[in-house]
């Protein structure tokens, strides 16, 4: 319709994926040209993290899923260089430049021990109700790409203990931002220190969706056949990321919220913390259950 804004079709979450295809096409002509703005990074990311793991080899699942949510603050200098997409804490940033994986790793460890830090704890829950569960299938929304290699090998782990399980993990379906992507988790997968997990690939206990999202959010509205079929049959699902928890509230699911490293402004809006307490958060939301549902009246 003419002179509608952008502000009327589209929701928040997704203007940098509509402004990025705008300034694709006029560019180079095609709206889904991809630019990897964060490649140095995700390269940087790709030779640290195996070493991280080879030191926290004896960690338990808990710290392991928390290592996996504060990775997100590590060289979030470095990020904000190359992309601003919200106004943002640097006073927790777990910094990269001139350090090497020995200091990184025990900075990590300390930040994740630190009781300070852990501003919402579910994990006891997911332990029962997920890692001793029978028979589930367990839906995982990857976000950013270090953040992910924990998670894999987070998942490694789970089927270790639980070979009832099985997980479907939903990349990006290509590289949008700092988003880990379809072909990157192939990439992943060869790391030796995830070598078991890509024997339950083989076995069809670790699937991966080809045809996940192709923005750098969660919206059901512009899903895939392929991701559908896969969310219906999904017993718990598990979203990481402070803009996927926005976008999916109501989802007629189990769900589990991971990832949540309030350090944005955004962040600060779905979990109530300071974007200055570098708050690691780890939620359950129940059957078609809301938050913000009654903000608007609020106004």
């Amino acid at each position: 319709k003419q002179n509608q804004l952008f502000a009327d079709l589209i929701v928040n979450q997704e203007y940098s994926d509509i402004f990025r295809r705008i300034i694709m096409f006029l560019i180079m002509g095609t709206p889904f040209y991809i630019y990897n703005n964060h490649l140095s990074f995700n390269i940087l990311g790709k030779k640290m993290v195996p070493l991280i793991l080879r030191r926290t080899e004896d960690y338990c699942l808990k710290e392991r899923l928390f290592q996996s949510i504060a990775s997100g603050m590590v060289g979030m200098d470095i990020k904000e260089r190359n992309i601003s997409t919200a106004p943002i804490s640097l006073k927790n940033s777990l910094e990269l430049e001139g350090k090497g994986v020995i200091e990184i790793t025990d900075e990590l460890d300390r930040y994740i021990h630190n009781v300070n830090k852990i501003g919402i704890d579910c994990f006891e829950q997911y332990y029962h109700e997920v890692i001793c569960g029978e028979n589930l299938n367990i839906v995982w929304f990857t976000d950013d790409y270090i953040q992910s290699i924990f998670e894999m090998k987070f998942i490694e782990e789970q089927l270790n203990i639980n070979k009832s399980l099985s997980f479907t993990i939903i990349p990006r379906y290509d590289s949008y931002s700092n988003d880990i992507s379809y072909n990157d988790i192939f990439e992943i997968l060869e790391f030796d220190e995830l070598h078991k997990l890509k024997e339950y690939y083989r076995k069809g206990k670790f699937n991966i969706c080809r045809n996940g999202m192709d923005i750098s959010a969660v919206d059901f509205y512009r899903m895939s056949s392929e991701l559908y079929d896969i969310l219906k049959n999904a017993d718990i699902c598990v979203m990481s990321g402070a803009r996927a928890f926005e976008m999916t509230q109501g989802l007629k699911k189990v769900v589990y919220y991971t990832g949540i490293a309030v350090c944005k402004s955004y962040t600060e809006s779905v979990t109530g913390f300071s974007r200055n307490s570098g708050k690691l958060v780890f939620l359950r939301q129940g059957i078609g259950e809301r938050s913000f549902q009654d903000f608007r009246a609020r106004a």
